[in-house]
């Protein structure tokens, strides 16, 4: 029976199942290679392959299929790499353009250069707005300060016990008469702001009605490209943060391109696309799409919370599943929402194991999927965990029983899969912040930073650091193949082996 087998080959025939043929975000999911025989020291000038330069950055995970590397490069270009020797293959832009008709694209151009003037006469407006906020909250923090040292220096001044009045203030606390001017100074600049705001919003209100046709906003560690691609084996498709998708075969020649939706967070969109059922699914914004591979088509479409983890796929019976970062539960053949996890998962994707799903953030919880009936799924909590709390960025691994989490600041947790126990604890010190998702390869566990740092651990109940290796920065996640590991830097991509 299944249950019988080892917990690492359960991961790997669930990944199997899960993912079958497609390959994207973190391979199959699951981010552990367990075939893998990978070196376990690299650096600029040791145990590198190949190194080929790429014009832009991303923080897109390589996808490796049939020998050719395809990655991303902002703002939405999809790119292909021979993986043998690193030598580009074929690059093509996708810009929103491209989805447009002609009588769209000149609206566009109308509606940019509009967009320029009506912001050109908006900045001296803004800055003069933005200028009076800073001076507002300079005042309110000194008459802040005022009001405390007041306020100090009364219940600090001796009485008079004769007339049980407070003696003379300090000298240095604030009289009567400056407390007043202070709060005549906050309520002026008050007025003023408001001012300003209502001179504001007329400009405002048209730049957001000019906007729809320019690049949405990001963070600038973001960008427009760090969804990973995903591939069935004959076609490519790529997810860009501009709310555009696109489809290619293996020999660089598009298939199809449309708009799905303008992302509207103003960090950015990170959502990776996934194939499941038969379908290529693409979470933008607030809303789950399901679309034909082969055209493009939607097939259906759901609202679904936003969030920056990446979906995954999941089994129940015969049912294929997709689960959100949110803990949303939909059945992969109409979207249909059969549950909803109680987890508060922003950052990092779900790990599904066979029945059970895992969320790990702000703690973290496992569930174990018992059963459907109609449009409901039934979940089962099984354990809450207590970790240290804050986000993380990287989704986490299990291997022998145990989960391998690392928060943003670099803290490594070790979690009993079992029950939920927390096993340690510890910083690893890789410096920066903790993007790149944990990885498992040739029994040896790989996490890094985006300072370009990764250690190299022997997994286990006791923190065993087995070497800490340093490349130029990246915020993907590393791939294995065999002997060799490939990382998407800022400016090249690696090939490690030796």
């Amino acid at each position: 029976m299944l249950s019988k087998l080892p917990l690492a080959l359960v991961l790997l025939l669930s990944a199997a199942a899960l993912a079958a043929d497609p390959v994207g975000w973190r391979t199959n999911g699951t981010g552990c290679y367990p075939a893998a025989t990978p070196v376990t020291a690299w650096g600029a000038d040791q145990n590198v392959v190949w190194k080929t330069p790429t014009d832009k950055w991303s923080n897109a995970t390589p996808v490796l299929v049939e020998g050719k590397l395809f990655l991303l490069a902002e703002p939405d270009t999809l790119l292909c790499l021979n993986a043998a020797d690193g030598a580009p293959l074929w690059s093509h832009a996708n810009p929103r353009e491209d989805t447009m008709t002609e009588a769209d694209q000149a609206l566009a151009a109308q509606q940019s250069a509009e967009y320029d003037k009506v912001n050109a006469e908006f900045q001296p407006v803004q800055k003069e707005r933005n200028d009076a906020r800073r001076k507002l909250q300079n005042a309110e923090k000194d008459l802040k300060k005022a009001q405390e040292a007041r306020k100090k220096a009364d219940a600090t001044a001796p009485q008079d016990a004769a007339k049980q009045t407070p003696a003379p203030q300090a000298a240095s606390a604030p009289s009567d008469e400056e407390l007043a001017a202070l709060q005549a100074a906050v309520d002026e600049l008050k007025a003023q702001e408001e001012a300003l705001k209502q001179q504001a919003a007329p400009f405002e209100k048209r730049l957001g009605e000019l906007s729809e046709y320019r690049l949405p906003s990001t963070h600038g560690e973001n960008g427009y490209t760090s969804s990973t691609p995903v591939s069935d084996g004959k076609n490519v498709y790529a997810l860009f943060g501009t709310g555009v998708i696109a489809a290619y075969t293996g020999e660089g020649e598009r298939r199809w391109i449309r708009f799905l939706a303008k992302p509207r967070q103003g960090w950015g969109h990170c959502m990776s696309p996934l194939l499941v059922d038969g379908k290529l699914i693409a979470h933008v914004e607030g809303t789950m799409f399901a679309l034909n591979p082969e055209t493009g088509e939607t097939l259906w479409k759901q609202s679904v919370p936003h969030a920056w983890g990446s979906p995954v796929a999941a089994t129940m019976g015969d049912t294929a599943l997709i689960v959100s970062a949110k803990g949303v539960f939909l059945r992969a053949s109409d979207g249909a929402v059969l549950a909803k996890a109680p987890v508060k998962t922003d950052y990092n994707a779900p790990l599904v194991v066979g029945d059970t799903v895992y969320f790990i953030e702000n703690g973290g919880k496992a569930f174990r999927m018992t059963g459907i009936e109609g449009d409901a799924l039934t979940l089962e909590e099984l354990w809450k965990t207590e970790i240290p709390n804050d986000r993380y960025y990287a989704s986490p691994i299990l291997h022998d029983g145990l989960i391998y989490a690392i928060m943003q600041k670099g803290v490594f947790s070790v979690i009993d899969a079992k029950d939920g126990k927390p096993v340690y604890s510890e910083s690893l010190k890789l410096g920066g912040t903790a993007y790149p998702s944990v990885a498992l390869a040739g029994g040896y566990v790989f996490v890094s930073s985006d300072s370009g740092a990764t250690a190299v651990l022997e997994p286990g109940r006791e923190l065993k650091v087995l070497a800490t290796n340093k490349l130029e920065r990246f915020r993907s996640c590393p791939v294995f193949d065999g002997s060799r590991m490939f990382v998407r830097g800022y400016q090249n991509v690696y090939c490690i082996g030796k």
